[in-house]
Parts: structure tokens; sequence; C-alpha cells
């Protein structure tokens, strides 16, 4: 994905590599179903530092997404 005019760094940066909507989904249920692992892997590790590393990514890239479903289009 290229840069466009007043486009949020925050945004270029979390989606710089993909250019379709099917692949920024991909990407946010992959890290969702990740985030969802952690927990009981931090569980029984007793170890809860994946969970606060992974939890804010599928937030962060929803936001990616809906940012650029509003204010911008998809190649």
């Amino acid at each position: 994905m290229e840069r466009k005019e007043g486009m949020p760094l925050w945004v270029f940066f979390g989606l710089s590599s993909i250019n379709t909507r099917k692949g920024a989904l991909t990407l946010f249920g992959v890290s969702l179903i990740l985030t969802i692992l952690c927990f009981p892997y931090s569980y029984f590790r007793n170890e809860w530092s994946w969970v606060v590393w992974m939890a804010p990514l599928p937030i962060y890239y929803w936001f990616c997404i809906r940012w650029i479903d509003k204010k911008s289009n998809w190649n």
C-alpha cells in the first residue's frame, strides 16, 4: 500500500505491505486467534507478558482497517 495524502503514519505502518481488504481482515483474524490462544498459554506458564503484547494488536489492526474504510480506499 502506498501512503496517500492525509493518511496517518500509524495506518500506513500498520498496513504497509497489505493491499487488499481481504488481506487486512486475514491479518486481523490471525492476530485475534493468536491473542485468544495466548490466554491459556499464559495461564499455564504463569507468564502474562504474552497477553500484554498480543492483546493490543487486533485492536490496532481493526482501527487501521476502519480508517481506510471510512477515509480512503483499497487498491
